[in-house]
Formats: C-alpha cells, structure tokens, sequence
C-alpha cells in the first residue's frame, strides 16, 4: 500500500481524537459506566462483560482514567 507503520494509527487519531491504544481502552470504560449508571452490577460481573481481564484490572482502569478510585 505504501504506507508507514504509524499512517493508519495518524489517520485514527485524526478521525476520532483519541489513538488507537487509548481508544482501545476508553471503550470499555466507558461501557461500565454505563452499566454503572444503569442500576446495580457487581463489579466480577462489570468487568466479564466489559472485557477487562479481572476485577483487578478494572480497579486498576478506573482511577487511570476517572482520576477517582472505584467506589469513590
């Protein structure tokens, strides 16, 4: 095709204001906090349907993003 290897990843970023990487992890979150706001989901649950790996993962992901520890 002629391209480099970061053009797709440019073209992303230009298209949708987030990289790929960061999209990739904005998505999930962004899904459980709408299943949060939704009503009452325990949080192994959340995070199986949200594809984070564990509950671990997802606690790590919230304050990463959110800038507030899960729960607070």
């Amino acid at each position: 095709m002629g391209w480099s290897r970061s053009y797709p990843a440019r073209r992303f970023a230009e298209r949708f204001g987030l990289t790929p990487k960061t999209a990739a992890r904005e998505l999930p979150f962004r899904r459980a906090v709408e299943m949060l706001a939704g009503g009452a989901v325990g949080p192994a649950r959340l995070s199986a349907a949200c594809c984070y790996y564990d509950q671990a993962h997802l606690s790590r992901e919230v304050p990463a993003l959110a800038g507030v520890p899960p729960g607070g």
